[in-house]
């Protein structure tokens, strides 16, 4: 996958059928795994939130954890629309830990591609983005 509309055209064909729609774990996994690419440019409140979602989809967080980086991320977004000093960049960086984060979206073709957005904004190599969702989507791009 050399190419954004690459990887866009194998999420269409890998999720179109929503077999992974209900599965909120998936959608996380490859939120982490994509925060992961870009860990060192994350502030301090976005690594402590990347590492409550680790711990969380790993099954050593609490709920109580993951929901209070939720809403620090959730005040930062909030804050970014209204504020012409924060960075689009580190927006785009909220809204990738939020993913991590997130227990209510399932990876259908929607949540692929919002993904895949969110990596082209920050300039992540469309095939490093394909190597993550060929690890979390069995034969993905396989046609």
């Amino acid at each position: 996958m050399e190419t954004y509309a690459d990887l866009l055209d194998c999420i269409d064909f890998s999720l179109h059928s929503d077999t992974y729609s209900k599965d909120v774990r998936k959608t996380a996994e490859i939120g982490i795994e994509l925060c992961e690419l870009v860990r060192s440019e994350l502030d301090p409140a976005q690594t402590a939130a990347l590492d409550a979602a680790k711990r969380y989809w790993e099954g050593n967080g609490s709920e109580e954890e993951r929901i209070r980086n939720v809403e620090t991320i959730a005040e930062r977004l909030d804050r970014s629309r209204t504020s012409v000093e924060d960075s689009e960049r580190e927006s785009t960086l909220d809204r990738l830990v939020f993913c991590a984060l997130n227990t209510n979206t399932g990876l259908s073709v929607l949540a692929g591609e919002y993904l895949a957005e969110l990596a082209e904004k920050l300039k992540l190599p469309a095939k490093d983005v394909g190597s993550v969702f060929s690890r979390r989507v069995p034969n993905f791009g396989m046609k």
